[in-house]
């Protein structure tokens, strides 16, 4: 939070291949918590998964997170949001300086 960062790019494994539910969910909260300054100003995560993530735990965390803001397949990144992404996707995020940075991820 120091350095006022607009953007946070999570690369590779994001949980451990065998967590539980409840592992994740104390994951996720950590995550809340740790970040809650960085999240409260606009600050977007975008995640791409890693060859250890199971696909099917990822595929209903995205769908929560997609309830509450779709992934942009090609459209912008809304600040103030998490993406979690185990497919192909690409799409613009516009920082709160209005400098905008492509992204392209692939897992």
């Amino acid at each position: 939070d120091d350095h006022a960062a607009d953007l946070l790019l999570i690369a590779g494994d994001l949980f451990y291949e065998k967590a539980t539910a409840a592992e994740m969910a104390d994951a996720l909260a950590h995550v809340r918590t740790a970040f809650a300054g960085f999240f409260a100003r606009g600050g977007t995560a975008v995640a791409v998964t890693g060859n250890h993530d199971d696909d099917a735990k990822v595929d209903l965390l995205r769908a929560g997170l997609f309830l509450a803001s779709p992934a942009p397949s090609g459209g912008t990144f809304a600040r103030g949001r998490v993406y979690v992404q185990n497919g192909l996707t690409f799409g613009t995020f516009e920082a709160a300086t209005g400098e905008k940075a492509q992204l392209v991820l692939v897992p």
